[in-house]
């Protein structure tokens, strides 16, 4: 990761997140934690704010704001 240049680790929300939190910590990347359906509670009522969200969320990692 570290000789690829990876930033950004995409957790799933559904998972535990200690394995992501782990891999980060190691390589210095950032973990983002996404959920993998629609899902109202995290801003995502429907399948197309769903993918808005995920994008979201990656661009902002990748930028450092989020």
């Amino acid at each position: 990761m570290k000789n690829a240049g990876v930033k950004t680790i995409v957790h799933e929300s559904y998972y535990p997140r200690e394995s992501s939190d782990y891999v980060a910590e190691q390589t210095g990347a950032k973990v983002v934690p996404i959920p993998i359906d629609v899902a109202p509670a995290m801003g995502a009522p429907d399948y197309f704010a769903l993918i808005d969200l995920l994008l979201d969320r990656i661009l902002q990692s990748e930028k450092g704001t989020g």
